[in-house]
């Protein structure tokens, strides 16, 4: 039998613990918690998104630990004191059009423009300030001027899997453990660097781990050096704006992890 699906607004208050089924679109995904958003947001005074708190015991499909899933249906989400919760009577299914026009007994009949209205929801990140506290998600706009260069390198990944645990067989020729394929290998890189940014005041420090995209897009496409490039190639560069997840704030510093681009 199918069911249509019932969208909460996730700005709802309740005194008695209750289950909802939502459909929401995913910003960001870590072990233990959720970061998602509905249109419901929009309308009230919240950060853009809001946090779903993952137990060990609710099963979470790789797609969004990989933070490849755009759309998820959230089934039987606890609301209780405020706090959203997915155990093991909860369910979590990255969807899409695909997974719309397969719906059967147990997945609901879910209206395609349903689907692409979260799909194409524009997400909004509160800006890094002073007070920002972990585990936070923030937008964040600053200049290069420094690197830990204790971060600096890069290494070959399987250009199939992107698994770096690789066999030499050859000069720029290597084996991957997982795949078994001895396709062409791509380069992974690391960088973090420190920022000043104008929301926080110095002398705080703020330290972000960038992205691939972002370090590609801040070194310079004239040379190409395979012994790495001068630290005053980024210095004084302007980046962002970054979606960001705060890792550790305080009034001395903050510490930030670029997330994957937002879809």
């Amino acid at each position: 039998m199918l069911f249509w699906l019932v969208i909460f607004s996730f700005h709802v208050q309740t005194d008695v613990p209750a289950r909802y089924t939502y459909m929401a679109k995913l910003i960001y995904a870590t072990e233990d918690r959720l970061y998602v958003a509905d249109s419901s947001l929009l309308q009230v005074n919240c950060p853009g998104y809001v946090i779903i708190s993952v137990k060990p015991s609710c099963f979470t499909p790789s797609q969004m630990t990989d933070n490849r899933a755009a759309v998820l249906l959230l089934q039987d989400i606890l609301l209780d004191k405020g706090n959203l919760n997915a155990d093991k009577y909860s369910r979590l299914t990255p969807i899409s059009n695909d997974t719309v026009r397969e719906a059967d007994a147990w997945f609901p009949l879910i209206p395609v423009q349903e689907l692409n209205l979260i799909s194409n929801m524009k997400i909004i990140l509160p800006n890094l300030t002073s007070v920002s506290v972990a585990k936070e998600l923030v937008t964040v706009t600053g200049t290069v001027r420094g690197v830990d260069e204790e971060t600096a390198f890069v290494w070959p990944v399987c250009g199939i899997c992107e698994n770096d645990l690789l066999i030499e067989l050859g000069p720029n020729e290597y084996l991957c453990q997982k795949c078994n394929s001895s396709s062409q290998t791509s380069t992974k890189m690391s960088l973090e660097v420190f920022i000043s940014c104008p929301e926080i005041p110095e002398p705080c420090k703020v330290k972000v781990k960038l992205q691939q995209n972002s370090i590609v897009d801040m070194l310079p496409t004239s040379q190409e050096n395979s012994q790495g490039y001068p630290l005053s190639s980024v210095l004084d560069h302007a980046i962002g704006p970054l979606c960001c997840i705060v890792v550790r704030g305080g009034t001395n510093n903050f510490i930030l992890n670029e997330i994957p681009t937002l879809r």
